[in-house]
């Protein structure tokens, strides 16, 4: 069973607490460790998103950018944007997995954690989600 860092609570201020509630009882049920990486986004915020894949066709080192959303903050707003209600509806996340690695100057094999976006973690998730 995992649980949620500070830092992920900390990300989902300003989110339904409907919403935050699910999140914390997902996290618990689910197959993979992961992290909230967005709660709430301003309108310029959203709209760079919206400019990935779009404008802005590469990351900083050369990779070609897919595009992640159809709102554009302004026209048509994310659910991440504050609602009249003040709260937003929705958050990112990015599964969490460890990985062994050998550190090349004292040759210890060590453990990391890095963030997967691999499809198969998500559909996981998605799957426990929709029960």
């Amino acid at each position: 069973m995992f649980n949620l860092s500070n830092i992920s609570l900390e990300k989902m201020n300003r989110v339904h607490p409907n919403v935050v509630n699910f999140i914390k009882e997902l996290i618990k049920e689910s197959p993979y460790d992961f992290k909230v990486t967005c709660g709430v986004r301003t309108a310029k915020e959203q709209n760079e998103i919206f400019q990935q894949g779009r404008t802005v066709l590469y990351d900083n080192k050369g990779n070609k950018l897919s595009k992640v959303s159809w709102c554009d903050g302004y026209k048509l707003k994310s659910k991440h944007q504050v609602k009249i209600d003040g709260y937003g509806y929705a958050v990112d996340i990015a599964v969490l997995e460890k990985e062994k690695y050998t550190d090349k100057k004292t040759g210890e094999v060590r453990e990391k954690t890095v963030a997967r976006w691999d499809y198969k973690y998500y559909k996981a998730i998605y799957d426990i989600a929709k029960t």
